[in-house]
């Protein structure tokens, strides 16, 4: 195949397996879509994968990696009908590419490969083309130190970074990968769960260097079957790319959706008699599935406190409310009553404690997310219209909208008068859609619905409101989707500034065929907010397997133009920046993705779309 055709294949898969489930359908599945095996540097752990023959007749294949440092058990593995079979693995940590300085997880794949019909008649001819394969995800952790020990004091100045909702039970994998553009040696990593205080001091990495810790609760602090509060501290905080990411099996066992959390930052946390408004909440139940809110509130300053929560329905009618003392650096979780839409929080603390939160949205049938932020404290002091991206992905496009104030507010809310464009797949101009006008009551909060399509919403009030969106697509009966975070325009990237994606995956044709669980591919979105012009570099930094062969880092740039109100679609987004020698290189993983203004004046803000290639599910991430 050569290089043109292959790019052309790409993009044709890409587009064939966009939808949730359209997939191959196969007699043999993966009995998960993921496997993880930790242990400190000075060991090569091992472990195993189950494969399932859901036919009618034996199956035989041999096992095999996609990179050197994962060997796969040799021999002729034979799975007899409705037998299920173990194959082992055993991780050779000399051959990883960090292998001089080991830190973090690295994923390869381990695939069962079919040689004969399923029928088994014929014997395995070794030198005869494959008639199929399926894969499981394989993970390596790298241990660091841990010890017991809770977070010191905020410092003059000092910012802390914290994630919650990193649930390690069986059905969740908390991932959790970060990067920075210049070296950093002083991070630590706390964690407050399961009645315990843990602290891990990390190994130094290098500039532009991605560190991945997946599963990181369970992997690095051994703590299983519990939610907790992970604390992230640096001299660098403020500039460290971040990444959090839980994951969850869809539909049956070889299926897995995934939902971007937020990151909450002591410098962006409200004080004593300050408020938060999350909108969009969901408490629901019906015979195929069902949706709960439950909400995650962290005290950020070390200091211990209070607050008050009320639960508001469409009508801006009280749905419940809740009391919740917190200790310093503690976290609560509650759950939102029936019938609520939005959510207030206020800290009414007696003293200097400070306060971050964010909701959660979750289908009970697929375990898959919503995430709910207040778009006027995640985002800092940002102001402006807020922007959300729009996908063409899923059913249907909600956008929700709350009035918290005790005035009406009047909102306009333009969808698709601005200029489109989509890269590599299509390319398309612009088109005008009539505003959409509503007067917003108090505590009130307004549902609008659109086609999914790439582009963007802005939304402009006579007043202060909290936003946000969702994405909705129905699988087996049970809902998966994104949450469509809205920003204030004055957080867009002016000339001479720049943001990274860390954690960004981009897999191969052949695994996208496949329709391999926990492997995804990645689309990059760029807004321009300002009505001017600018122009972006998109830098992608990667390792990549050349045969026995792992890379040094690896970079290719691309330079994009973007007109006034423009937004651009980067679809299939290493074959856009590196081209046709992207075809050679397999799966992606953990590569870091720059967006920089290098000209123009013009406003620019980016998004990350991430799709699973086995269940069609996205995550949004705007951090």
């Amino acid at each position: 195949m050569t290089a043109l055709s292959a790019s052309r294949t790409a993009q044709r898969l890409a587009s064939i397996y966009s939808s949730p489930l359209r997939r191959p359908r196969r007699c043999w599945q993966a009995t998960a879509p993921r496997s993880d095996v930790a242990a400190p540097a000075s060991q090569n752990p091992s472990g195993s994968v189950s494969f399932k023959n859901n036919g009618t007749g034996t199956l035989q294949g041999i096992a095999v990696s996609d990179v050197p440092w994962i060997a796969a058990q040799t021999g002729i593995i034979t799975i007899g009908p409705g037998q299920t079979t173990t194959v082992t693995f055993n991780i050779d940590r000399s051959k990883r590419p960090d292998s001089a300085a080991l830190a973090g997880g690295l994923a390869g794949k381990v695939s069962l490969v079919y040689l004969n019909s399923v029928s088994g008649k014929r014997p395995v001819q070794l030198g005869t083309t494959p008639t199929g394969s399926v894969s499981v995800t394989i993970v390596d952790v790298v241990k660091p130190d841990v010890a017991a020990g809770s977070p010191p004091p905020l410092a003059a100045g000092e910012v802390a970074l914290f994630i919650d909702g990193l649930r390690t039970a069986s059905r969740f994998n908390g991932d959790l990968q970060f990067s920075n553009r210049n070296s950093v040696s002083d991070l630590k990593l706390f964690l407050i769960a399961a009645g315990q205080q843990q602290t891990a001091a990390l190994p130094a990495f290098q500039s532009n260097a991605g560190l991945s810790f997946p599963a990181v609760i369970k992997n690095v602090f051994g703590v299983t079957g519990a939610g907790g509060s992970l604390q992230m501290r640096s001299t660098q905080n403020p500039s460290i790319s971040v990444s959090a990411v839980v994951s969850n099996n869809v539909a049956d066992a070889a299926l897995s959706s995934s939902t971007a959390l937020p990151i909450l930052r002591s410098d962006r946390s409200i004080a004593t008699g300050e408020r938060l408004v999350l909108s969009g909440a969901e408490v629901s139940s019906s015979s195929t599935d069902s949706l709960g809110t439950s909400v995650f509130v962290q005290e950020t300053s070390g200091n211990g406190g209070h607050v008050s929560l009320e639960f508001r329905d469409q009508n801006g009618g009280v749905a419940g409310t809740d009391s919740e003392a917190i200790s310093a650096f503690g976290f609560v979780i509650t759950d939102a009553p029936a019938g609520t839409r939005s959510i207030i929080l206020t800290n009414d603390s007696g003293g200097a404690a400070r306060m971050a939160c964010y909701a959660i949205v979750t289908a009970n049938g697929s375990g898959d997310s919503w995430v709910l932020t207040d778009p006027l404290r995640q985002w800092g002091s940002a102001s402006g219209a807020l922007i959300m991206p729009l996908v063409a992905t899923g059913s249907q496009a909600d956008v929700y909208i709350t009035n918290a104030s005790n005035t009406p507010v009047n909102v306009t809310v333009d969808v698709g008068s601005f200029n489109r464009h989509h890269a590599v797949r299509s390319a398309g101009g612009g088109g005008q859609v009539t505003p959409q006008a509503a007067t917003i009551a108090p505590m009130t909060t307004s549902r609008m619905s659109f086609a999914p399509t790439n582009g963007f919403v802005r939304i402009n009030a006579s007043g202060s409101v909290s936003a946000v969106g969702r994405v909705t697509t129905s699988v087996n009966g049970t809902s998966i989707g994104s949450s469509l975070p809205a920003i204030p325009s004055s957080a867009a990237l002016g000339n001479g500034q720049g943001k990274r994606f860390t954690g960004v995956d981009d897999a191969s044709a052949k695994t996208i065929a496949a329709g391999t669980p926990s492997t995804y591919r990645s689309t990059l979105m760029l807004i321009e907010t300002s009505g001017q012009s600018a122009s972006v570099r998109v830098t992608l930094r990667y390792n990549f397997v050349a045969g026995a062969t792992v890379s040094s880092q690896a970079v290719s740039s691309k330079d994009f133009a973007l007109g006034p109100n423009q937004e651009l679609t980067i679809a299939d987004l290493a074959h856009a920046i590196i081209g046709s020698q992207r075809d050679a290189f397999g799966d992606l993983r953990n590569m870091q993705v720059d967006i920089d203004v290098t000209d123009g004046s013009g406003k620019v803000l980016p998004f990350m779309k991430s799709i699973d290639n086995a269940s069609g599910d996205i995550a949004v991430r705007a951090e």
